[in-house]
């Protein structure tokens, strides 16, 4: 009798341990690993969009420089001795590169 009764003791820890034992593997490989790829794959939809932005800024800031000089709108540049009452200088928006290139 001493025996069962020493094993009817042991049965509520054992199980609980065997609960914590089940909850914890099953979060270090069923939960982890989904929670993982999720964010893995909306960092990269992240990075993408944010790509495409500034892909999107660039090709636009190119156009506005191209129609820009198209149309003859000069820029100006402040004079040098700007002290001196000097006004500046307007020059043609000529000197901007018309490919902009995306590494």
């Amino acid at each position: 009798m001493p025996t069962l009764v020493r094993l009817r003791s042991l049965f509520l820890p054992a199980s609980i341990g065997l609960l914590v034992l089940v909850a914890a593997g099953w979060y270090n490989l069923v939960w982890l690993p989904s929670e993982h790829k999720y964010l893995d794959d909306r960092n990269f939809r992240l990075l993408s969009t944010l790509s495409e932005e500034i892909s999107s800024s660039i090709n636009n800031f190119d156009k506005m420089m191209d129609n820009a000089s198209r149309s003859g709108i000069k820029l100006w540049r402040p004079a040098e001795n700007s002290g001196q009452g000097g006004r500046g200088d307007a020059l043609p928006v000529s000197g901007f590169s018309t490919q902009s290139e995306i590494g």
